[in-house]
């Protein structure tokens, strides 16, 4: 414990004080500080009256260890003084002695401060040092710091609560000095001892890599595709943003003072061929320094190719996504998929009243990746692939279909998608077909029931984007485990949406066109023209089958090759499918309220004239037109 001073700490004994007493009780008024901890020499002293006027003829030099309110704790008979009796009034003084001096330490002082700076400082920078002091003298504050600059330029920075903070900005050149001499300053005028504080003048340091860049490795011509940046860190601690130095062919809806972490969208050009397009980056701090320059390459292609190829049969399948060649690919985004020109094509329109959902034409090809059955889309005819039957309307190639967004309800005797109604049941494919061509009134086209080719459109769509047949597991239930059925837009029955075409299974059955069997023969027929076979004979046998395997013909059609009795975890295709081996009969498909896991977008029961009607069996309204 060190001992230490103040500037004229005085009182007087409020009561005697006895030669062993270890307490001296003081007046009120009193100056003496709280030593703290420390510790300080006090002496107490009688006088008298001469013929010269007042004389000190004893004294008494004591140690004070602690201040008590009004009392200070003290050590008695100090370097060779005798404790006394004292009376009242007996003046108290700090003062100094011949021990002090003897014994003072350099360091012990009214007034301590600390100082805390860095040792380094940028030359572009304001260099600060953090100041803060104690006065020991009691009811003492600080109230100032004087600092000498390394110019010898001086200033006084008035305290608050003891502290303060010293800064000037740096004039010094990198490899110099700066330098500040410090002392603290009570209210009284105790000053501490002086201090002084260098730091080295460095240059700023730039930022470092690497750049993480987030972008796909390819995208569509005119598509919009999102990227971000990450990872640079800056050793002075100055904040980074990102920098694209050169957009390539790209347009990036910003360039600059980009965030870590934040999204930018780009948008790809309009090419004829693939081609592989580069853009660059650099992080740069707040001062303007950068890293190096990091790069990323994105293949546009002129054509959008995305497929899928079955690994493993069961439970839904395993599917990788495949490029064009067949080589397996990282899936991609969501964001991906609704940026491509056909599955982000797909949306809702409104004709004549009615909500329906706008799908834009595609191409596909059916074959092996890897030796493994394989579908890929294309929104580009390339070689090897066809267009989809959905996309030929009396030989010549439309730009898209549309299906009802809703099951159909119906109203004024035509077939009708709207939402907040319940289904239509009980009636006959052959009403169904009626009621949706009734609508072709007063200048309105192209309405029809929808249609085989449309519904396989939908899977393909499906399987490709979502690598699965199991839809129930991957989209939703549905509304498959009830007693009735529930309306159109029912919360249970949009479990079963894909790309905003809403109960696309469960609920009521959908009669469809298109298809029919025949004595054991698959027929179809395209929007207008005469049923023809297509040489595949009923996969099942009369009985209920869930696929395994699929036919290598039929090429867009998901026929069976091999195939479950149940929808166990053998079954590739977890939806039941009946098709008839007799007599002329038409599907309905979906599934219904009740049907449970049998249900889904690839049920399909062929087992109908087309006759006959059933309160679980609806239909869905469409629209196609050249």
């Amino acid at each position: 414990m060190p001992e230490i001073y103040a500037n004229n700490a005085r009182g007087k004994l409020a009561s005697p004080v006895t030669a062993g007493d270890q307490s001296l009780p003081l007046e009120a008024g009193h100056s003496f500080p709280d030593p703290g901890g420390d510790w300080y020499r006090a002496t107490l002293y009688r006088w008298e009256f001469t013929s010269d006027g007042i004389r000190e003829f004893d004294h008494e030099i004591v140690k004070v260890t602690a201040l008590s309110s009004n009392a200070l704790t003290v050590e008695r008979s100090q370097e060779g003084t005798t404790a006394s009796a004292y009376d009242p009034g007996t003046p108290v003084e700090l003062r100094m002695t011949a021990g002090s001096l003897a014994e003072k330490p350099a360091d012990t002082l009214a007034v301590t401060q600390s100082l805390t700076a860095p040792p380094e400082i940028r030359d572009i920078d304001t260099w600060s040092i953090d100041a803060t002091a104690i006065s020991r003298q009691s009811g003492g504050s600080i109230a100032s710091f004087e600092v000498t600059w390394w110019d010898g330029s001086a200033e006084a920075v008035v305290a608050a609560g003891g502290a303060a903070t010293l800064s000037r900005a740096v004039d010094q050149p990198v490899g110099g000095v700066v330098s500040a001499t410090v002392r603290a300053l009570d209210d009284i005028g105790n000053a501490s001892a002086s201090e002084t504080v260098t730091a080295d003048v460095v240059a700023n340091r730039v930022p470092e890599g690497p750049v993480a860049i987030s972008a796909p490795t390819q995208t569509g011509k005119n598509s919009t595709f999102q990227v971000s940046f990450s990872g640079a860190t800056d050793p002075d601690g100055d904040s980074i943003s990102y920098t694209v130095t050169d957009t390539g062919a790209f347009t990036f809806a910003k360039t600059s003072g980009i965030a870590d972490g934040e999204i930018v969208e780009v948008t790809a050009p309009d090419v004829a061929d693939d081609i592989a397009i580069t853009f660059s980056v650099k992080a740069v701090d707040s001062l303007g320094a950068s890293t190096a320059t990091y790069s990323e390459t994105v293949t546009v292609l002129a054509a959008q190719v995305i497929g899928v190829a079955l690994r493993a049969t069961g439970s839904g399948g395993t599917f990788d996504h495949i490029d064009e060649s067949g080589a397996t690919i990282a899936t991609p985004s969501t964001a991906w998929f609704n940026g491509h020109p056909v599955f982000g094509g797909v949306q809702d329109v409104s004709v004549d009243g009615q909500i329906m959902v706008e799908v834009p034409r595609f191409y596909y090809k059916r074959g092996t990746a890897g030796g493994d059955p394989a579908w890929w889309i294309s929104d580009q005819p390339l070689t090897g692939f066809a267009t989809m039957p959905a996309f030929v309307l009396d030989g010549v190639e439309v730009s898209s279909f549309q299906v009802g967004k809703y099951q159909a309800s119906l109203s004024g005797g035509k077939l009708q998608s709207v939402s907040g109604v319940s289904p239509v049941v009980s009636r006959s494919l052959t009403q169904f077909l009626a009621d949706a061509e009734a609508r072709n009134l007063s200048g309105v086209a192209g309405f029809r029931l929808w249609h085989y080719d449309m519904w396989l459109a939908i899977q393909w769509l499906y399987l490709v984007e979502n690598a699965t047949m199991d839809s129930q597991t991957k989209t939703g239930e549905g509304r498959v485990n009830e007693s009735s059925a529930a309306a159109v837009d029912a919360a249970d029955v949009a479990q079963a949406t894909y790309r905003g075409i809403v109960g696309l299974w469960g609920n009521v059955r959908q009669w469809m066109d298109g298809l029919r069997t025949v004595s054991g023969s698959i027929e179809r027929r395209p929007y207008s023209g005469a049923w023809t076979s297509t040489g595949g004979s009923i996969p099942f046998d009369a009985t209920s089958g869930y696929p395994i395997t699929f036919r290598s013909t039929g090429d867009e059609q998901f026929i069976a090759d091999t195939f479950s009795g149940s929808n166990d975890a053998s079954a590739t295709m977890p939806d039941q499918r009946y098709w008839s081996d007799a007599s002329e009969y038409y599907p309905n498909v979906g599934g219904y309220w009740g049907f449970s896991a049998g249900a889904g977008l690839w049920y399909l029961l062929c087992y109908s004239a087309a006759s006959i009607s059933s309160t679980n069996v609806g239909a869905r309204l469409a629209r196609v037109v050249s």
